[in-house]
């Protein structure tokens, strides 16, 4: 295997502004031979960053994919949000999904996500970051 055909890392997500009852994914994103895998739980934003503190999940396949990469993965180190505006196929043959993002930031010192405050501008004004995925 070549360097880089395989990257797996852990993430936390939030749809929206991360709060204790509100739902939020752990996600494990694998990449393999230039194709991405996702596998995730959900569970609320207290939960899961307990989690990242205790590695105590609620037991089943996925959760134990997620503590035993959260063991070998390092702290966080960067956190990036957007304003997204996602479209979806109608077709059920379909599985194209086109999004646009906007506002991009980041913010490398400041990593709690319930912090809404984002540093830096990833993009030029008035840019957009367009992204289609198909199969």
């Amino acid at each position: 295997m070549e360097l880089n055909e395989f990257k797996q890392r852990l993430r936390l997500r939030t749809y929206g502004p991360a709060r204790a009852s509100e739902p939020a994914f752990l996600e494990i994103k694998k990449k393999f031979l230039k194709k991405t895998y996702k596998r995730r739980v959900t569970v609320d934003y207290q939960t899961a960053t307990a989690f990242l503190m205790t590695q105590v999940l609620p037991t089943n396949q996925i959760t134990r994919e997620v503590a035993a990469l959260r063991v070998q993965q390092q702290d966080p180190v960067i956190k990036i949000a957007y304003d997204r505006v996602a479209l979806h196929a109608t077709q059920a043959t379909s599985d194209l999904r086109i999004s646009f993002d906007r506002n991009v930031r980041y913010d490398m010192a400041e990593l709690d996500i319930a912090t809404e405050t984002i540093g830096y501008q990833l993009l030029k004004p008035g840019m957009v970051l367009m992204e289609i995925k198909t199969e």
